[in-house]
């Protein structure tokens, strides 16, 4: 660009009359009368390091230069999020006589003095490895040979290694569930920070997806089917600007389609308070038998009225007054802990009480014999 040529324009709802405001990451800030507050972004490295108020300062509004400009091959831009935990910083001196460097990495705009200093190297470079997620503020103050100091120089960076997921169609991890076709969400820190995403579902905890056997996805939500009963795990990396791929987050997804078998050994006892029930577990091909319902008919073949539901555990106690010649009939049916019902092949117990039966006697006296 020629000196003074225009290099961008934005056009604002209504005028702007009011004074631009600059950020610690260098971001101008500017409020229009059309009611929005618009956000530039630059290649500052922020505030000048001088004290306020402006006066007096000179035409660059400080009275000090930049003594050490600071940048990172790893983490180039401020206000960009990265996926890798692992950061290098590089500066270069603008003036001379600088012998070495007091130095701090902290999570705050800190003041650093030579007893606040991490380290003091006189090399031009500093590396950290693994470092958190979050924001990092990396300070450097450089020493004369005269023992004089330069003013701090600070540049951030920002961490974001694990995306965060979550499921519309199935947002507890913890349940099952009958629907085949999963609904997926991943989020980093700032979306504009993200290329893309790779995934991968697999019936394995810990896969890492690659940029070679991962699906590469570049919205924030995708669509997948899963294959079969079971419990399946997505598996996702995002990618940031430089290509870096972050850590894998899993989520874990539970799906049973296929109801459970029908009770076995369906038996009913008269006992006292009423009728025992007990059966054996039926089978059940992913997420086991959850509860069952009971259900009582006076008609052999008719599953009659719901009596209990939510049942665990193979046995019940209904507390019906069997009336003496009356018969009931019993049907118990599964449910799994997907919520699918078995409504086919389950068998009735029948408890009868028998008829009652009244017998007389005629006694006579015949006297001495």
């Amino acid at each position: 660009q020629e000196p003074g040529s225009l290099k961008w324009k934005f056009k604002t709802g209504l005028p702007v009359f009011s004074s631009p405001a600059v950020g610690p990451d260098g971001t101008v800030y500017v409020g229009s009368d059309d009611g929005y507050l618009y956000a530039i972004y630059s290649s500052s490295y922020g505030l000048a390091d001088s004290p306020w108020p402006m006066f007096g300062h000179d035409t660059m509004h400080t009275r000090r230069s930049i003594f050490i400009v600071i940048s990172s091959p790893t983490h180039p831009w401020p206000h960009k999020w990265y996926a890798s935990p692992d950061v290098k910083f590089i500066w270069e001196p603008k003036v001379g006589g600088i012998i070495g460097y007091y130095i701090l990495l902290d999570r705050k705009l800190s003041s650093l003095t030579p007893e606040t200093a991490q380290d003091y190297v006189i090399r031009n470079s500093k590396e950290y490895r693994g470092l958190d997620d979050g924001t990092w503020f990396f300070h450097i103050m450089g020493e004369y040979n005269t023992g004089e100091l330069t003013p701090v120089h600070t540049f951030q960076v920002n961490i974001y290694t694990t995306p965060g997921l979550t499921s519309r169609t199935h947002p507890d991890q913890d349940l099952w569930y009958q629907e085949e076709d999963v609904s997926i969400s991943w989020s980093v820190e700032d979306p504009s920070s993200a290329r893309c995403c790779y995934y991968i579902l697999d019936r394995t905890s810990d896969t890492v997806p690659t940029k070679s056997t991962g699906t590469k996805v570049t919205g924030n939500v995708f669509s997948l089917s899963v294959p079969s009963d079971g419990e399946w795990y997505v598996h996702l990396v995002w990618e940031d600007e430089l290509g870096n791929l972050s850590k894998a987050a899993h989520y874990r997804i539970r799906v049973d389609t296929t109801p459970p078998g029908p009770v076995r050994q369906l038996t009913a006892t008269l006992v006292e308070g009423g009728v025992k029930l007990r059966w054996e577990e039926p089978e059940d091909n992913a997420s086991g038998v959850g509860s069952y319902q009971i259900y009582r008919s006076k008609f052999k073949g008719a599953i009659g009225s719901r009596i209990a539901e939510g049942v665990e555990g193979t046995e019940y106690l209904d507390d019906v007054a069997v009336g003496m010649g009356e018969a009931y009939y019993y049907t118990v049916i599964p449910l799994d802990r997907a919520g699918n019902k078995q409504v086919e092949g389950n068998i009735q117990a029948t408890v009868t009480m028998p008829p009652h039966i009244s017998i007389s006697a005629n006694f006579h006296d015949f006297g001495e014999v």
